[in-house]
C-alpha cells in the first residue's frame, strides 16, 4: 500500500507539474493584459488603419481578406456587422470617415496611380478625387467636410495637398517636406490631423522627428517640439482642448513607445503613458475613451479595441506583449481529470507488479 500512494502522489504532482507548464502563466509586473482588449477581426488576413466613425460606433480599415490587394471594410466597435465596402483590382488603403459619418475617403490605385477617392459609408457612390500623375495618400477631413488634406509624391519631394470637395481646386501646404527617396512610412506614416475649428493642421516633419503645426492655407508654420531625450515624436492628433497627442520612442532594452500631450503653441509637455509596448499609430475614439489599433500578435494583423484607464506607466491596456499574458485562472475542473487519468495509470501499473510479486 505504501508504493500504491507513492505511486498516487506521484501521478498528481506530474499531473500538477503538467497544467502549471502548458498551463496560465504569471502577469508580468506592471502593465494590463490582452483581456482587456477586444479581438474585432479573427480570419487569417490582414486587417490594418482602423479610423472610428464620428458616432464611436463603427471602425473602418483596410484588409486583404479574400485576395491579394487590400480593400475597405467597415466593422461596428463592439465586433458585430463586418462589411466589405470597396472590391475590385484596385489597391484600397487607408480609410478616414466624413465628420458627419456619411462617406469615407481614402486611397487606391483603381485608376493606375494612387489617389484619393471617397464613397458613401453604404459603400456606394463612389468617385475619384486626385488624378495627379503622383501618388495622394492618407486622405484627412476637415471639421466642415469640406475639404481633404493628404500627401502627396510629385516632382521628386512629397507635400501636404488640400482639395476642396465641391471644387475642384487643389491647393499645396508644403514645400519639399521630405525627399520622395523617402517616401514610405519613414515620413508619410500618419494623416494630416485639424484642429476642431478648420483653421490649423498638424503633421509630422519631413525629418520624421519632430510635429509642425500651420494654418489651414499653409502659412505660420511652426515646429512644436524639439529633438529632446523623449526621442522622435509623430503621429500627431489634435484634442478638443486643443492640444496634441502625440507618441515618441523610448530605446532601452527595447523600444517602447511613450503617449504626450502637447501644447500647440510647444509651451508644454505632459507624458500620459509611457513603456507602452507598441509602436501604433493609434486611433483615439471621438470621445476619447477608447483606442484602436492593429497588432500582429496573432501571426496576423488584427484590429483591437481597448478602453483607456488612467495615464501612467504600463496603463494603456492591452498594448502588452503576448508573453506577459496570463490565460484565465487555473481550473480545478481541468487539473483533476489529467491527474486522476495518471492515477489509473499508476495503480494498473501496481497491481499488474503485484499479480507478478507477491506482496511480502
Amino acid at each position: 500500500m505504501q508504493r500504491l500512494a507513492l505511486y498516487l502522489l506521484v501521478a498528481f504532482v506530474l499531473g500538477g507539474a503538467w497544467f502549471m507548464a502548458e498551463g496560465p502563466t504569471a502577469q508580468s509586473a506592471g502593465g494590463s493584459i490582452l483581456s482587456e482588449s477586444r479581438q474585432l477581426t479573427k480570419d487569417s488576413a490582414n486587417h490594418l488603419r482602423p479610423a472610428w466613425s464620428p458616432d464611436g460606433l463603427r471602425l473602418a480599415f483596410q484588409s486583404n481578406s479574400g485576395g491579394s490587394v487590400n480593400h475597405i471594410w467597415v466593422i461596428n466597435a463592439d465586433g458585430s456587422g463586418l462589411r466589405q465596402l470597396t472590391d475590385g483590382p484596385g489597391d484600397d488603403r487607408r480609410p478616414a470617415w466624413s465628420p458627419d459619418g456619411d462617406r469615407l475617403a481614402f486611397d487606391s490605385t483603381r485608376a493606375g496611380t494612387r489617389d484619393i477617392w471617397v464613397l458613401n459609408a453604404d459603400g456606394g457612390g463612389l468617385r475619384q478625387l486626385t488624378s495627379d500623375p503622383g501618388e495622394e495618400t492618407f486622405a484627412s477631413w476637415s471639421p466642415s467636410g469640406a475639404q481633404i488634406a493628404y500627401y502627396s509624391y510629385l516632382d521628386g519631394v512629397m507635400d501636404i495637398w488640400v482639395a476642396g470637395l465641391r471644387e475642384a481646386v487643389q491647393q499645396r501646404l508644403t514645400r519639399n517636406l521630405a525627399a520622395i527617396q523617402n517616401k514610405n512610412c519613414t515620413f508619410g506614416c500618419h494623416a494630416v490631423s485639424w484642429n476642431g475649428a478648420g483653421t490649423r493642421v498638424a503633421y509630422t516633419g519631413g525629418d520624421h522627428k519632430s510635429i509642425w503645426v500651420a494654418d489651414a492655407d499653409g502659412s505660420n508654420q511652426r515646429q512644436v517640439t524639439e529633438h529632446g531625450p523623449a526621442g522622435h515624436y509623430h503621429f500627431p492628433v489634435w484634442r478638443e482642448d486643443g492640444q496634441l497627442i502625440v507618441v515618441s520612442e523610448e530605446v532601452g532594452e527595447r523600444v517602447w513607445s511613450d503617449v504626450w500631450a502637447v501644447a500647440s503653441d510647444g509651451s508644454a509637455l505632459e507624458q500620459l503613458y509611457s513603456r507602452v509596448d507598441h509602436g501604433g499609430p493609434f486611433s483615439w475614439s471621438p470621445d476619447g475613451s477608447r483606442v484602436a489599433f492593429h497588432s500582429p500578435r496573432t501571426g496576423f494583423f488584427q484590429i483591437y479595441v481597448s478602453e483607456l484607464g488612467p495615464p501612467g506607466v504600463g496603463r494603456l491596456p492591452g498594448f502588452r506583449t503576448a508573453s506577459s499574458l496570463p490565460a484565465a485562472a487555473p481550473q480545478v475542473g481541468v487539473l483533476l481529470p489529467v491527474a486522476l487519468l495518471l492515477a489509473v495509470v499508476a495503480l494498473v501499473a501496481w497491481r499488474a507488479r503485484t499479480r507478478r510479486t507477491p506482496e511480502s
